[in-house]
């Protein structure tokens, strides 16, 4: 796809409207192959969380600190133990947008859960999906 919207930036066209309307073209199919790229992730992460064989699973945003009153930052100090595992970019990006998602999920019992955090709903899935397919 990059090919083509290349050819069609640097292909003259002798026409100043055909010119114009060409690269709005291009434009219009490089949001489009983004959107479409962006949709494609987010159909991964749908099909893995449907497909996920496990006991159960829980996907929350802000239970612990918004429920309690206190800041993401706060719970976070509160609580290190629960994001020991988290990379610190994360957590900084969880205190900057003071939003924390929390994706638990119990594998083959409903005692012994692994918990994975991040900022926004993609970060906590895909920190799931990496540590599964590890086998962590």
């Amino acid at each position: 796809m990059s090919d083509l919207i290349q050819r069609l930036r640097t292909r003259p066209t002798g026409d100043p409207y055909l010119h114009m309307l060409v690269h709005e073209a291009a434009d219009a199919i490089e949001r489009l192959t983004a959107e479409r790229d962006a949709a494609r992730a987010d159909a991964e992460r749908h099909r893995w969380l449907r497909d996920l064989k496990c006991c159960t699973f829980t996907l929350s945003r802000d239970d612990g600190h918004a429920a309690n009153y206190m800041s993401a930052s706060e719970w976070i100090a509160e609580h290190p133990e629960w994001f020991q595992d988290t990379p610190a970019e994360e957590i900084e990006r969880m205190r900057s947008a003071n939003t924390i998602w929390s994706l638990q999920v119990y594998p083959n019992t409903p005692v012994g859960s692994i918990e994975w955090h991040g900022a926004t709903i993609d970060a906590a899935v895909d920190a799931a999906i990496r540590a599964m397919s590890e086998g962590q």
